[in-house]
């Protein structure tokens, strides 16, 4: 066998699939850029039509050419005994799925957990809104609750507590229906809530998902159905790309599926739409 022609067929075989292969890539890269130039200005015209409606985007509403996966996940389900250690340390008591210690209790309902401690007094708030979040972090991490993926949505005061609502996110995008809600008086942290996911799968592989100004379409008749004879002005928080479990077929609480991409489009009143992104 003449080993330097069969070597020199070889390199020749490879060269060759290795051309292929990056003008795939190249054709695949400029397909991506001319899609994405026609969504830039599909989303100029929908701004337009969104107005025409009384829907305005503002002015920090910002696009870029997204991607999306699937992925499957699962509620984390809650021991006692764990989380009477993660709580309440040592001589706590366990009756069947709460657990006491003093005026402090650990209540676990499946897949949700309640943290309540009752010693602290009520009184007129003196902390800042930066103080209860400081506070807040601070607690989850002490207890072993803060991780990547942890972001505080939302803050709401009250005259005696601030509530601290935090929720999850994957590769920097939102998943919904999984959060933490603290409730934070001056002396310390009186309340926790948590339902949460575990990341069970993923499948790498990008899947079609229809463009953001096809998802602005879709709020209008959702905007006119809830209120067809509709007359107030919409105005558009923010519009982003995440990950959504669809619990609306389900007819009983669920433990684990896959979550789809979805749109989530903020309004500045705080309403919150969805629009399934699979194409």
């Amino acid at each position: 066998m003449d080993w330097t022609k069969t070597k020199t067929i070889l390199i020749i075989a490879l060269t060759l699939t290795n051309l292929v292969l990056g003008l795939f890539l190249f054709s695949q890269k400029r397909q991506e850029a001319v899609r994405w130039n026609n969504e830039k200005e599909a989303l100029l015209d929908m701004r337009q039509v969104l107005e025409e409606r009384d829907i305005y985007l503002g002015s920090n509403v910002t696009f870029e050419d997204e991607k999306a996966i699937i992925m499957e996940v699962a509620y984390q389900v809650f021991d006692p005994l764990v989380e009477g250690e993660r709580f309440l340390k040592n001589t706590y008591q366990v009756n069947d799925n709460i657990v006491t210690k003093g005026l402090e209790k650990v209540v676990i309902n499946d897949a949700l957990l309640q943290y309540i401690n009752e010693n602290y007094e009520e009184e007129s708030l003196t902390i800042t809104e930066n103080e209860a979040a400081e506070q807040g972090r601070t607690y989850l991490k002490t207890i072993g609750f803060w991780e990547d993926g942890v972001y505080l949505a939302e803050i709401n005061k009250d005259t005696r507590s601030y509530e601290l609502t935090y929720k999850q996110l994957y590769d920097n995008k939102f998943v919904e229906n999984s959060y933490m809600r603290l409730k934070v008086v001056n002396q310390g942290i009186q309340e926790l809530e948590r339902k949460w996911f575990d990341i069970v799968r993923v499948d790498k592989t990008p899947v079609a998902i229809i463009p953001a100004s096809k998802a602005l379409f879709y709020l209008i008749d959702k905007l006119y159905n809830e209120d067809p004879d509709r007359r107030s002005e919409v105005y558009i928080q923010s519009v982003d790309l995440g990950y959504r479990l669809d619990t609306s077929v389900f007819s009983s609480p669920i433990y684990s599926g896959e979550v789809s991409p979805f749109w989530r489009i903020k309004t500045e009143s705080g309403n919150e739409f969805f629009i399934k992104a699979l194409e």
